[in-house]
């Protein structure tokens, strides 16, 4: 089973994601939660807080902030409660639409910065 609290980099996640047609079209669909769950564990880990602290700043549940930030999805969830998250934080949701072509690139770097996050 795979360590939900531990990041997969783009390799490991590549491997899961391209193996079949099915589970290319499942990862798609849940992409974009994922990653805003990454978003969400980065920034809370580099304010120094807990999912307890984050979630009470938030007024939502501990459990669902858990969900959120590991990808599992919210009852409910929306736009409203990750910005919710987000201004708990000290930040602001900015939704963009990007090239594909260099998503890749910033995939990556997000995910090294997880990784420095969770190391430190």
């Amino acid at each position: 089973m795979a360590d939900l609290k531990k990041p997969l980099d783009q390799t490991a996640l590549d491997a899961l994601t391209l193996s079949t047609d099915e589970a290319r079209a499942a990862y798609q669909e849940q992409r974009l939660t994922l990653e805003v769950g990454r978003t969400i564990r980065h920034a809370r880990k580099k304010a120094d807080l807990t999912q307890t602290e984050l979630a009470a700043r938030a007024g939502i549940d501990q459990g669902d902030l858990s969900r959120l930030e590991t990808g599992q999805g919210v009852r409910g969830a929306t736009i409203a409660i990750v910005e919710r998250v987000a201004q708990a934080l000290g930040r602001e949701v900015v939704i963009q639409f990007v090239d594909p072509a260099t998503k890749r690139e910033r995939a990556q770097a997000a995910y090294e910065q997880d990784v420095a996050v969770s190391h430190s």
